[in-house]
């Protein structure tokens, strides 16, 4: 493991986000656009993240950003839990239709 074990329980989601969004759009400003948010924004995110990682996430120059090896950890993971949180909102967008059951709490069990 390239980062440090306890990183992952305290890592802030949206710099994660922001962090897929800058590999992804393989560069910092792409990021910012496919966000939605302040380039200097998603600056500050990715070097959160590099500084409470211990690790550097990314190399940067002319051409875009690439993964370091400890970048491609952090990706994979992020990835994972992007593919939770997605099939977590589907369930609940599945389920708004759905019938809430009967509310028994107010049953006072006998007549007045």
């Amino acid at each position: 493991m390239l980062i440090r074990a306890e990183f992952y329980p305290r890592a802030n989601w949206d710099d994660i986000y922001l962090f897929l969004k800058v590999v992804e759009g393989k560069s910092f400003r792409q990021g910012a656009i496919d966000s939605g948010a302040a380039l200097n924004t998603v600056r500050s995110a990715v070097e959160r993240l590099e500084y409470q990682s211990g690790a550097k996430l990314l190399t940067r120059d002319v051409q875009g950003v690439l993964l370091t090896c400890a970048g491609e950890e952090l990706y994979g993971i992020a990835k994972q839990i992007e593919a939770v949180l997605e099939k977590a909102a589907n369930l609940e967008s599945d389920d708004g239709d759905a019938p809430l059951p009967p509310d028994n709490s107010s049953d006072s069990g006998g007549e007045s």
